[in-house]
């Protein structure tokens, strides 16, 4: 099976899990994903400089094909796609080992760990549904999101920001 073709299938199992449920996906959850090669969020509120880009990703699911040229900076992590019609902030477990490292133990606590480089941990749990989730309005220390640094907001400044 052809990797466009499973990102086509989850999508679809998704969609339908939370459209035919009872329960939405709260849009303060984000989701860790193992097959999306993305990272896509519904939530504009948890994005900083929302944008409309030159680039357009495609979306497949059983609701059809979506498109968005929307970009967005989610602090201290970096800069995602923006679809507001979605139903769920989805970071890609591949693009956040490229910044992070992540352990999964599923015989201690059934979590996958983010470990951030100042040692905190944020934690995504299993959902009902069998989804890998991080609630952002149950945040402890130990949970808090992403830091950036002074260096990491310079780069969201033009030159000719800079020296405003």
């Amino acid at each position: 099976m052809d990797l466009r073709r499973m990102m086509e299938l989850w999508t679809t199992i998704l969609v339908t899990l939370y459209t035919n449920g009872s329960a939405a996906i709260p849009d303060t959850w984000l989701l860790l994903d193992s097959q999306s090669s993305i990272d896509v969020f519904c939530n504009g509120k948890l994005l900083r400089r929302i944008y409309k880009s030159n680039a357009t990703l495609t979306i497949r699911c059983n609701a059809g094909v979506r498109t968005t040229n929307m970009r967005g900076y989610f602090p201290n992590y970096g800069w995602v796609w923006y679809y507001p019609a979605g139903i769920a902030n989805i970071l890609s477990l591949s693009r956040v080992k490229e910044q992070h490292r992540v352990t999964y133990d599923s015989d201690n606590g059934n979590v996958f760990q983010v470990h951030k480089k100042n040692g905190e941990i944020i934690n995504f749990h299993e959902g009902s549904k069998r989804l890998f989730y991080h609630d952002l309005n149950n945040r402890s220390t130990e949970q808090c999101l992403f830091v950036n640094t002074v260096a990491d907001n310079l780069k969201l400044f033009s030159a000719q920001e800079k020296k405003k």
